[in-house]
């Protein structure tokens, strides 16, 4: 009984095996077919006599005709994004249809209507289609707490001060000189001085001697030049802007929102310096009040902090608030400036991942202070969605 058994299990083992191939098959196509779009055409076929079937050609047309169909029901549901792109890209994309889309066809013959009704059920290659339209779908939302923590160390500052320099201008000068001779010139002075004498009442014999001597002496000749030349530079110095800082909690807050919003974990290097032992907030604050840059040895001790807390994701930058002035509407306009650099910290090297671009951006309110914080709180969004925007476009969660 055993033996039997035993002989039995390995036959029912394979047979076992078969079906759940042949399910899984038939699961597969099932899932194909209802995920395909339907798409039913018929056209007329005149002339055949009882019992004969249409020719190739009009199966053709009745195949093309009903795949359109089914086509124009795919492109009726297509996103927004995906449907621009397909409409200025229309002729490309049904010129090569072939290439997206796969069918699953069948027909019949009607002879009583003389039709053959034509079904297509079809099937489109989404990344086929979206790369050639360069669609790019967007990423998945990471979902809150999995996202990496991201530090940002924003100063807001106003400028008080410039110191504006005036160009200096440096010259010199060299000259030669020499002398010129010659006993033919000396000739003609001494006639021109006769001929001056005799214009006073002088004799012309006189004259008439004068030049019988110059010409009977040897002539000699020495060559006299005389050049000069000026040459110089211009020295120019930058402007140097001083500024003091304020308060930047407004544009923190802002900055903030789309970064946890798109899932990532925010946080400010207020916490990191406790936390962590970084370099005091206050002096770095203090060197963006005379440069646009951190020292060197500033920036590796924030970065090193930040990775200390678990950062992977380290921001950086400024934002720039002018003097407030009075706008046409007659309420105070402040406009802030705001630039900065994303790193990624994970490794030894941080290495740098996104850029905020520099761009100014107003605020308008009745008083200069509140122009000054609507202008910081647009300016802090605007850098929060740049640096979302590339984070997610590059998938760095």
């Amino acid at each position: 009984m055993f033996a039997l058994v035993a002989k039995i299990l390995p036959l029912i083992s394979r047979y076992l095996v078969v079906l759940v191939f042949i399910a899984s098959f038939v699961g597969a196509q099932s899932d194909a077919n209802a995920n395909c779009v339907n798409g039913t055409a018929s056209i007329s076929v005149y002339g055949l006599d009882e019992g004969d079937e249409p020719d190739n050609a009009d199966i053709k047309k009745a195949k093309a005709k009903s795949m359109m169909a089914a086509w124009t029901a795919f492109a009726e549901k297509m996103e927004v994004p995906l449907l621009r792109a397909y409409m200025q890209n229309k002729d490309k994309v049904l010129g090569e249809l072939n290439f997206y889309v796969r069918e699953n066809f069948s027909y019949k013959y009607d002879p009583d209507s003389e039709k053959i009704i034509a079904k297509n059920c079809i099937t489109v290659d989404m990344d086929r289609l979206k790369a050639s339209l360069n669609i790019k779908d967007k990423p998945e939302p990471i979902a809150s707490g999995e996202g990496s923590v991201f530090v940002t160390l924003f100063v807001a500052r106003q400028a008080v001060s410039e110191k504006v320099f005036d160009a200096t201008r440096t010259s010199s000068a060299s000259a030669t000189a020499g002398l010129q001779t010659s006993a033919a010139a000396k000739s003609k002075s001494k006639s021109a001085a006769k001929e001056q004498s005799m214009a006073s009442g002088g004799k012309a014999i006189s004259m008439t001697k004068q030049k019988s001597k110059s010409k009977s002496k040897t002539s000699a000749s020495v060559t006299s030049t005389a050049n000069s030349e000026s040459s110089g530079s211009t020295l120019r110095r930058s402007n140097e802007t001083r500024y003091k800082l304020i308060s930047a909690s407004a544009a923190n807050g802002a900055l903030s929102q789309p970064l946890s919003k798109a899932g990532y974990e925010a946080a400010e290097y207020a916490d990191v310096e406790g936390e962590c032992d970084g370099p005091q907030m206050a002096a770095i604050a203090q060197t963006f009040t005379e440069e646009e840059e951190l020292t060197s040895k500033q920036r590796r001790g924030a970065i090193k902090a930040s990775r200390r807390c678990e950062a992977k994701y380290f921001a950086i930058g400024t934002m720039t608030a002018d003097v407030a002035r009075t706008h046409q509407s007659g309420m105070k306009m402040v406009i802030v400036r705001v630039q900065g650099t994303v790193y990624d910290i994970s490794r030894r090297l941080p290495r740098k991942v996104a850029t905020i671009p520099p761009k100014q951006y107003p605020g308008l309110a009745p008083n200069e202070d509140a122009a000054r914080t609507n202008a910081l709180t647009l300016a802090g969004k605007k850098a929060g969605e740049v640096i979302t925007a590339t984070m997610r476009e590059k998938g760095l969660r």
